[in-house]
């Protein structure tokens, strides 16, 4: 046997992993092109609408135009021979990256979606209006773009986005327009394609496999994007460019086997609510288009199954405050609202569907590249119009939701309900601070009654900006925990966190976020934060730090508006319109709390920029001595201007281990149990628990409810309940009947002290109890009980 020369050895070892995984993706394909040459038509248009459907589509615009509130679309969508004149190519933008380089840019990709979007008015008007001046108009201005030096003003090296916003109106508008152009302009155009969509494949492809996940980083966001118009070419062009079928199946695959990067199965999106909005568009003209030829298995991926409930529990139905690139302040819009209705109509969800008609949106009518448009607007309302889905009822799902896949919680007291609503989201991601996500891990946002009051602070006047990388991408401009003024590291994917654990009942929500390895800069061994969320009212935190080296740390909230400080007794609050939130400090003690408040970042704002993007209110907590390990302890109250009552009295009980605190309001207390994780116990003449949190409510000192929370026992002089192995469990009770929610991994065998003698027990056989001296023996699993007197 011979021996491999040296090169050979070598170039197995270290391309050959890679060589394999290439031939993985051509053999799918090779086999996807061989599928979709059953599919796609010879004719054109193949994009959004089919040639068969021509005559019903352009009847059903006809009756759009009768329609008055539909005006504004039609208006923007088409546009008459004359009207304007194509503008000269884009400037290339410099290198360095300041405001005059990013005006350039701006200009730039204004520039080549103005552009690229006036030859698609003109095709959509030919194709609608089947009028020759309408086509000639169209080959006119695509005959320009086609002239656009690629090594100029669009290279994607220098302007992605100008690259990108013109090459995608030109694949409409060539399919929209094309028999009304010429065999020489077809051929110049399919030249210009094949040019640029080289380039796209390349692109897309050495960041992408088919075969093998990828790892998130700080240069994936735009590619993922283009995407979508790697596969909308494939099919405008595929019997036309010899390559065009390798970049629909190519597109179809990913879709199909590895999108996305920013979430997974849960439907998350790590970059934000703001990037997932502007993403869903991108990607859903290529879906949408593939859905017109009758192939709709991408929808059936969990992921698209759930991502619209990311956005229902994440989005306020009002400008709201969250997580991720722009996301200081996110409001619903046009674009937003027709995410949701696609959705419902894609899987005939009657929640989506309320949720849409909750947003309250019209259809988009303006021109724009990073969310629906006009066009959009129109070829979704002819599908649509085949549709009877009817509006469901929010009050049906459970009012709080957990991301898993990208470590996002959202707690809501009334899911959907703009007045009444009191929202508080949790993140602790495994994706970092990459992308356009931020350094945020274990961070919070709350908004209630209509108004954003604790809101992740600071702008983005561009990618990147002295502001922008200096303040708002940092962990000291969220509601989070510094060490000695320091936080986690920017733009860093492996800076990670997790949320270790979620629950949720009817009266109650519980969860934890591990933010340990997001610190690691700073040689933290524990970084944890429980958030107990008690009868939809108000909320505990308890969070425990610990590092190698005795430092300060700083508990951070930021609002829009001036915060009232009242240090003595060791209280924030931040008003804002008619909603109000109350934090109040019960660990550490005021006397080792130095509070602190300014309007001012500490980098602020471009000049140019500051009039739009007005200063924000940033508070610390700072707790000055020195220490390895410390904890703290604060109460959240948001609360209306129009409540009834008064504020809630908060008295902290003695206890030995853990925490217990007496929350008073009228007739009504709350005994709230909150333990340490190492300890998962606490220990008090006032009860106990075993787990890591408990709640026995009750009214006139009669104890109406009871949440035990990871645990195995919640003792008081009023209630007893025990389990052989940790589980959740929330019970409600009167004088006749007691009913238990059990969430539990395992069976377990539960004990409960009754204040009467059990007459029927539903939801168990005989079997499974036993009674005796006040003692009821359950032995159950994952149930609802129901116990009567």
């Amino acid at each position: 046997m011979k021996k491999l020369p040296i090169f050979w050895l070598i170039f197995l070892l270290t391309c050959g992993p890679a060589f394999a995984e290439a031939a993985n993706d051509q053999t799918l394909v090779k086999k996807r092109i061989a599928f979709f040459n059953q599919y796609v038509p010879q004719e054109h248009p193949r994009l959004l609408v089919l040639n068969d459907e021509l005559p019903e589509f352009r009847e059903f615009v006809k009756s759009l135009r009768l329609q008055k509130e539909y005006a504004p679309i039609l208006k923007n969508s088409f546009a008459e021979p004359g009207d304007a004149t194509p503008p000269p190519e884009p400037a290339a933008p410099g290198k360095e990256k300041n405001a005059a380089r990013t005006a350039i840019w701006r200009q730039g990709y204004q520039t080549a979606f103005y552009t690229g979007i006036k030859s698609q008015q003109y095709a959509l008007s030919y194709l609608v209006f089947n009028d020759e001046k309408y086509g000639r108009e169209a080959a006119h201005w695509l005959i320009h773009l086609s002239q656009w030096d690629i090594n100029g003003g669009i290279d994607p090296k220098k302007n992605d986005e100008a690259f990108i916003q013109s090459l995608r109106p030109m694949l409409f508008a060539y399919d929209w327009a094309y028999q009304a152009l010429t065999p020489d302009e077809k051929k110049q155009l399919l030249k210009a394609f094949e040019l640029r969509l080289k380039i796209l494949y390349r692109l897309i492809t050495a960041k992408f496999s088919l075969t093998k996940p990828t790892p998130p980083d700080n240069s994936l966001s735009h590619p993922m994007r283009f995407i979508s118009t790697l596969g909308l070419a494939g099919l405008a062009l595929y019997h036309e460019l010899p390559e065009a079928p390798t970049y629909l199946a190519w597109a179809y695959e990913y879709y199909l086997r590895q999108f996305p990067v920013w979430g997974g199965e849960d439907g998350g999106w790590s970059e934000g609510l703001n990037y997932w909005a502007t993403a869903a568009n991108q990607h859903f003209l290529f879906l949408d288009a593939m859905k017109a030829l009758g192939l709709q298995e991408i929808f059936a991926k969990k992921f698209f199954q759930n991502t619209a409930y990311f956005g229902l529990y994440n989005l306020q139905p009002y400008p709201a405050s969250s997580f991720g690139d722009l996301c200081n302040i996110i409001a619903p819009n046009t674009n937003i609202g027709l995410i949701f209705e696609k959705y419902a109509l894609i899987y005939q969800d009657p929640y989506l569907l309320r949720y849409c008609r909750i947003l309250n949106q019209n259809y988009p009518a303006k021109l724009s590249y990073y969310e629906f448009s006009c066009f959009d607007s129109i070829f979704h309302l002819y599908r649509k119009s085949k549709s009877a889905l009817v509006p469901g009822d929010l009050a049906e799902l459970p009012r709080s939701r957990f991301f898993k896949d990208i470590g996002w919680v959202a707690f809501h007291s009334e899911l959907g309900d703009k007045e009444k609503d009191v929202m508080f989201a949790l993140k602790s991601s495994p994706y970092g601070s990459a992308s356009h996500s931020f350094s945020d891990q274990n961070s919070f946002v709350v908004n209630a009654f209509g108004e954003p009051l604790a809101i992740s602070s600071g702008y983005r006047e561009w990618s990147g900006s002295p502001h922008h990388l200096g303040w708002t991408r940092t962990t000291n401009s969220k509601n989070a925990i510094t060490l000695n003024g320091k936080g986690q590291p920017i733009k860093d994917p492996t800076a990670t966190g997790a949320i270790t654990r979620f629950f949720t009942g009817a009266n109650f929500d519980f969860t934890t976020g591990d933010a340990a390895g997001a610190y690691y800069n700073l040689n933290v061994t524990k970084m944890l934060r429980h958030v107990l969320f008690v009868n939809r009212r108000y909320f505990f935190i308890l969070d425990e730090v610990e590092a190698k080296r005795a430092t300060s740390h700083q508990w951070l909230l930021h609002a829009k508006n001036a915060m009232k400080l009242n240090p003595e007794e060791g209280e924030v609050l931040i008003e804002k319109g008619a909603a109000n939130l109350l934090v109040r400090f019960l660990l550490p003690a005021p006397a080792d709390l130095k509070f602190s408040q300014t309007n001012e970042f500490t980098v602020p704002v471009h000049p140019d920029y500051a009039k739009k993007m007005k200063n924000e209110w940033h508070f610390t907590a700072d707790a000055f001595n020195p220490q390895k390990s410390r904890a703290f302890l604060t109460w959240l109250y948001p609360y209306p201007d129009h409540r009834t009552g008064s504020t809630p009295e908060v008295q902290p009980l003695k206890t030995a281990k853990g925490f217990l605190n007496l929350v008073k309001s009228g007739a009504e207390q709350e005994l709230v149990f909150l333990a340490r994780e190492a300890e998962r116990e606490v220990i008090s003449a006032w009860g106990i628990l075993k787990g890591m949190a408990g709640i026995v409510a009750g009214r006139n000192n009669i104890v109406t409810s009871v949440a035990l929370i990871d645990g195995t026992e919640l003792a008081t002089d009023a209630f007893y309940i025990s389990a052989d192995t940790p589980l959740t469990l929330e019970g409600t009770m009167n004088e006749t009947e007691i009913k238990l929610t059990v969430q539990a991994k395992n069976t377990a065998r539960l004990k409960i002290k009754l204040p009467f003698a059990p007459k029927n027990i539903t939801g168990i056989g005989r079997e499974n109890w036993s009674y005796a001296e006040q003692m009821l023996t359950l032995i159950t699993g994952e149930n609802t009980i129901i116990i009567n007197r």
